[in-house]
């Protein structure tokens, strides 16, 4: 299912010529998504300011998934979430990519096993809604707190 979602970020300069003088340029319809264009008057080349290239589903799902599986969930259940909040199915296998791919960012992967003998998945990260001015809701990581104190008191 196609999402119809701008994804990118303000854009300030051109990524060849460090140009000021840009402006946005309609949209490039992806597999799963919209993405910005942008045109510079400098060097009069078109770009899109994305974080990650070359991939074909959303960061947004790319970031969910790798935190659905950090919470405990396993590779099956991670992709029926993603199925279920996307509408777009990601095979195992993707995600299991996506992990080894972003492992040096995502250091809990070598905790993970010590934190699901602590707590269920659904356990991990309880939300608690704080209200200052604003709804916030508070989230914390429980199994990875709780492996960080531990390692503490050891020392």
């Amino acid at each position: 299912m196609f999402k119809k979602q701008i994804v990118g970020i303000n854009q300030e300069r051109c990524p060849y010529c460090e140009g000021k003088s840009i402006i946005k340029r309609g949209k490039r319809k992806k597999k799963f998504e919209l993405v910005q264009l942008w045109y510079c008057q400098n060097c009069q080349k078109t770009f899109t300011p994305q974080l990650v290239k070359g991939k074909t589903f959303p960061l947004r799902l790319i970031l969910d998934g790798l935190s659905f599986y950090n919470q405990g969930f396993s590779l099956e259940e991670s992709c029926k979430f993603l199925k279920e909040q996307y509408g777009l199915k990601v095979q195992p296998t993707t995600l299991s990519k996506w992990i080894k791919q972003y492992e040096d960012i995502c250091r809990y992967s070598r905790m993970r096993k010590f934190g699901l003998k602590l707590f269920t998945p659904y356990q991990v990260m309880p939300a608690i809604s704080l209200y200052h001015r604003q709804i916030y809701k508070f989230r914390i990581h429980r199994a990875k707190l709780a492996l960080l104190l531990q390692e503490d008191m050891r020392h």
